[in-house]
């Protein structure tokens, strides 16, 4: 007896600590005031003070899981800002550590499928800017099923919006040699579901706690409409809607981003030069290479000194052979050959081929070919929206000087480009033609992008089937520079007006 007493008080003895520290493991999900403070500073782009406080909260409170949500999203932006490969490599070891520890927030809470969705839609992201598809189509696929099932728990989530509202409009615009993605995922996009969606997760009223996800919804808005909708809707939601310019380094990023894309260099020096730094920010390079393209567009005489910053101090691959390129073109218009050709080996030499635009650095770069100087700079006051000196710069080019066949016809399209930019569509869409008819037996992105450009112009003037014609035109043209670009929007277009 008196044995059987002593183990009943063990297992009594074991049965409490067993209880307390079941108790201790008790995971659950609050954005506390404190998380509330990080939450803010990730908006804000102050990546070290978010990274301190996660540090603090995950010491202090290991239970409450909104610490792992927020940490996911700082690794995201610092990804994303440093581009740094051993950054990415060390994050990528983790992923299944923090899978299965998302897996612990607890069933009843909106954050247990959303919190893992998210981690890997971002991840999702990470591997479609670096071309390993694969991996992105299962992260997609990944997302969106844990999504649908949350979607349907609590409907009234809007942040499953804004993450379902991007991987609509993504998917909704995939190419004809990308189809196997969708395949995969066993998802059909649509880009115009895509974009609602998003505009109801950025534009709703939100609970305190979801304040990073809408100020998210409204970056994943913007860039959506910038590249497969409407670009000046998204320069407009960067001036009605972004107050923060200021304070936040993420605001400051995408707007610049946008600015330089839509033809507003001037806007885009001037907010990049007010720029929030110092020891609350973090120093990101990609700063300099934005300056940089933007100074070039401009034509000012200190553009080469932020591309020479960015190529020194920059740890990513990604965009180093562009920088290299856009130095070599600085070079070129500033009449010093010797300097263009040392750049231009530097961009063969440095860098990884990654985006679109750095393969055509590659094609561009080819030993046996060097831009027309003029078409070159006209190119570069285009882009850069100064369309009155682009016009002038075509109108004194002398066409004798254009030696071979693609220099005829690039002078042709860009000549169209900026009448088109100016309103002057008639003459614009003779050019547009012209460069179709002149590109039969050479396929350079200038004819399949003219198709585009003539399916936006009688969209536009309302004949929605010569629209569809030329954008369905586009989709034709294989193996040429920007291919993915051009038909990502050529599928939107037909997608908007097939839907």
């Amino acid at each position: 007896m008196c044995i059987l007493k002593r183990a009943r008080v063990i297992l009594l003895i074991w049965l409490f600590f067993y209880a307390i520290n079941s108790q201790s493991q008790s995971y659950r999900f609050v954005i506390s005031e404190a998380l509330g403070e990080v939450q803010t500073n990730l908006i804000l782009g102050k990546l070290p003070a978010a990274t301190k406080l996660i540090q603090q909260e995950k010491k202090a409170h290991p239970e409450n899981l909104a610490w792992l949500y927020l940490e996911n999203h700082l690794e995201f932006l610092e990804i994303l800002m440093y581009q740094d490969p051993e950054i990415i490599s060390d994050r990528e070891k983790k992923r299944n550590i923090k899978l299965e520890t998302l897996e612990k927030i607890p069933e009843a809470s909106a954050y247990h499928l959303f919190a893992k969705a998210q981690y890997y839609l971002q991840w999702a992201i990470i591997y479609t800017q670096h071309e390993r598809y694969l991996n992105a189509a299962v992260n997609f696929r990944n997302a969106y099923h844990l999504l649908q099932t949350n979607i349907q728990k609590h409907p009234d989530f809007l942040p499953n919006k804004k993450e379902l509202g991007l991987i609509k409009a993504v998917l909704g615009a995939v190419p004809e040699n990308f189809k196997w993605v969708l395949n995969l995922t066993g998802f059909k996009g649509n880009t115009t579901d895509g974009i609602n969606w998003l505009k109801e997760a950025a534009f709703s009223n939100a609970p305190p706690e979801q304040q990073i996800e809408k100020q998210f919804a409204l970056y994943y808005l913007i860039l959506t409409e910038l590249h497969y909708s409407s670009r000046e809707n998204a320069w407009q939601y960067c001036n009605t809607e972004m107050k923060d310019l200021n304070k936040s380094l993420i605001s400051v990023y995408v707007k610049s981003y946008i600015a330089l894309k839509t033809g507003h260099t001037d806007e885009g020096i001037a907010t990049l030069q007010k720029r929030p730094q110092g020891q609350l920010y973090p120093v990101v390079y990609l700063f300099d290479y934005l300056m940089g393209v933007a100074k070039l567009q401009r034509m000012d005489y200190d553009a080469d000194v932020f591309f020479k910053k960015f190529v020194s101090f920059y740890n990513g691959k990604e965009l180093i052979k562009d920088a290299y390129k856009r130095l070599s073109w600085y070079y070129l218009i500033h009449n010093s050959k010797e300097k263009y050709e040392i750049y231009k080996g530097l961009a063969q030499k440095y860098g990884a081929d990654i985006s679109n635009e750095e393969k055509v650095a590659l094609k561009e770069d080819l030993p046996d070919y060097t831009p027309h100087p003029q078409l070159l700079k006209g190119r570069l006051l285009f882009d850069g929206g100064y369309y009155q000196q682009a016009e002038q710069i075509f109108k004194a080019v002398d066409k004798r000087t254009l030696v071979n066949q693609y220099q005829q016809i690039e002078y042709t399209y860009r000549y169209a480009r900026v009448l088109h930019e100016q309103k002057k569509v008639s003459q614009a869409v003779d050019m547009y033609l012209d460069v179709i008819e002149q590109s039969k037996e050479n396929v350079y992105y200038f004819a399949p992008n003219s198709c585009l450009q003539l399916g936006y112009i009688h969209e536009k003037l309302g004949f929605k089937q010569t629209a569809l014609y030329y954008y369905k035109k586009v989709v034709t043209y294989k193996n040429y520079e920007y291919k993915l670009s051009i038909t990502q929007k050529a599928k939107a277009a037909i997608s908007r007006l097939e839907n």
